[in-house]
């Protein structure tokens, strides 16, 4: 009684012996429109991709803009900001006003 991983081995092995390899077939990646590649010259884009840019750059300035707006401390720094009003001439070492 032969073993079922030679049974298997011999089930599968048996059509490509019968009837050859098959032809594989050439296939194009996303189905979509390919461009053929140009030497030293700039890519040809197509509408939806000059449309789809142009969506994530508005959307990427629009995000930085708003933080900006909402959060600035994200972008200024966390510090306390020292009062005037507190400073005295002598610790600017400025001349007394006569």
């Amino acid at each position: 009684l032969p073993s079922f991983r030679a049974l298997g081995a011999l089930l599968t092995g048996a059509p490509l012996l019968w009837h050859g390899p098959a032809r594989i077939t050439s296939r194009k990646a996303n189905g979509g429109t390919h461009t053929e590649p140009q030497y030293r010259q700039y890519p040809q884009l197509t509408e939806k991709q000059k449309f789809e840019s142009e969506l994530i750059s508005g959307v990427m300035w629009f995000w930085i803009l708003w933080h900006c707006w909402h959060c600035p401390d994200a972008l200024l720094g966390h510090l306390c900001w020292p009062d005037a009003s507190e400073w005295m001439r002598s610790l600017l070492e400025c001349p007394a006003v006569s």
